[in-house]
C-alpha cells in the first residue's frame, strides 16, 4: 500500500472534521454561523472555524460582514500553517475590497503568508521574491498605517536573505579560484542589495579577487568604497587591521581613510 502524502493527509483531515460538522452548520443562520467561527477562531480550532467561515461566503457571500469573513478566512489558513492558501485569501480581500480599513491588513497578509514560505538562501527564492513584492505593495498602497512597519522589517529581511544567496554562490567560485565569475555576484550584491549588511562582505571580497587577479585599479576602486560607505562595519575594519592596500602595506593610508568618513 502506498503511503499517503503530507497534503493527503492534510486534506483528509479537513474534509473529515468539515463533512462531521456539515449538518450542524447547515442548520445555522448567517448571524450564528459567524458567531460560531469567532467562537472557534479564538479557541484555536482553525479546521472548524475555516469551516464555518468557507460555509459563510459560500452561501451567504451578501453577508454584511463578508469583508471580515474572509479576512477571517485567511488569517485562519495563516495560523493553521497553509501559507500559500493563505496568501490567495489575503489576495483576494485586497483585490476586492481595496479601498476597505482592513485592506492594509490583508495586504500585509500577503507579504507575511509569503515571508514564511521564504525557503533558506541555499534553496529556490521565488517565495522571498513575491514577499518583496507584496511588502512593496503594503509600503506603497497604504502610507502611514501600522502594517507599513511590519512590511517593512520583513521586505529587509527578505532582500538581506537574497543578498545571501548571492554572497554564497560568490564564496562557491571564490574558494574554487574562480574569481572572474565570483566577481559576478559580488557586483550584483552592492547593484541590488547595497543597503543590506552582506553589502561591506561583498566588498571585501571584490577587494580580494581583484587583488587576486592583478587587478590593482578595481581593487583599490573597492577598498576605497568600502572604507567611503561603510566605514563602521566589521569587513572595514578588518581591512584597516590587516592593511590589504593592494599595491602596499596599506595600513596607515586605510586608517586615515576610515577616520575621514567617519568625520
Amino acid at each position: 500500500m502506498r503511503i499517503p502524502s503530507l497534503l493527503a493527509v492534510c486534506f483528509l483531515t479537513v474534509a473529515a472534521a468539515a463533512c462531521a460538522s456539515a449538518p450542524r452548520l447547515a442548520r445555522m443562520t448567517q448571524d450564528e454561523l459567524w458567531q460560531y467561527a469567532l467562537a472557534e477562531f479564538e479557541g484555536r480550532n482553525w479546521v472548524r472555524a475555516i469551516a464555518a467561515l468557507e460555509r459563510l461566503t459560500l452561501v451567504y457571500p451578501n453577508f454584511e460582514r463578508s469583508v471580515e469573513v474572509r479576512l477571517r478566512l485567511a488569517q485562519a489558513y495563516f495560523q493553521k500553517k497553509d501559507y500559500l492558501v493563505a496568501a490567495s485569501e489575503f489576495q483576494r480581500v485586497t483585490e476586492r475590497y481595496p479601498a476597505h480599513e482592513l485592506a492594509d491588513d490583508a495586504a500585509l497578509g500577503v507579504c507575511e503568508s509569503y515571508f514564511e514560505l521564504s525557503p533558506i538562501p541555499q534553496r529556490d527564492q521565488t517565495y522571498s521574491e513575491k514577499g518583496i513584492t507584496a511588502c512593496d505593495n503594503v509600503i506603497r498602497s497604504y502610507p502611514g498605517t501600522e502594517s507599513v512597519g511590519r512590511a517593512t522589517e520583513l521586505r529587509e529581511s527578505l532582500r538581506t536573505k537574497l543578498a545571501q544567496k548571492d554572497y554564497q554562490n560568490g564564496d562557491f567560485y571564490f574558494h574554487r579560484r574562480l574569481y572572474d565569475s565570483a566577481i559576478i555576484y559580488y557586483e550584483d550584491i552592492l547593484e541590488r542589495y547595497a543597503d543590506t549588511a552582506i553589502a561591506p562582505k561583498a566588498l571585501l571580497r571584490l577587494v580580494e579577487s581583484y587583488t587576486r587577479i592583478g587587478y590593482t585599479e578595481e581593487a583599490e576602486a573597492a577598498r576605497q568604497r568600502l572604507l567611503r560607505d561603510y566605514p563602521n562595519s566589521p569587513e572595514a575594519r578588518q581591512l584597516v587591521t590587516n592593511g590589504t592596500r593592494p599595491g602596499s602595506a596599506g595600513l596607515t593610508a586605510d586608517g586615515e581613510a576610515l577616520r575621514r568618513a567617519k568625520v
